[in-house]
């Protein structure tokens, strides 16, 4: 499946943050924010750009302990990976 730009910063973000071991390791979506490559999408965009990817089946949104979170699912790992090349800062345990 083909990312937009938007999608594959998005999912770069996940992949940077600072939470979780894994690419599919639940993240507090706060983090995006803050791992979101240079010119990629900012603020009220992430959350648009995280419903896209949950619309895919992507990403999986959650709330835990009144703080909203996101992973990849098994999905969004090959799409994720096909798109970098393989070369992601987390392994995956897919």
């Amino acid at each position: 499946m083909k990312l937009t730009e938007k999608e594959l910063a998005v999912m770069k973000a996940i992949d940077a943050s600072e939470y979780g071991d894994y690419l599919d390791d639940e993240i507090w979506t706060f983090s995006l924010e803050y791992n979101v490559p240079k010119g990629g999408p900012k603020g009220k965009e992430i959350s648009g750009v995280c419903s896209s990817l949950k619309k895919k089946g992507l990403v999986r949104l959650s709330n835990t302990d009144d703080r909203d979170t996101i992973y990849m699912t098994d999905e969004g790992i090959k799409a994720y990976t096909s798109a970098v090349g393989g070369k992601t800062n987390k392994p995956s345990k897919v």
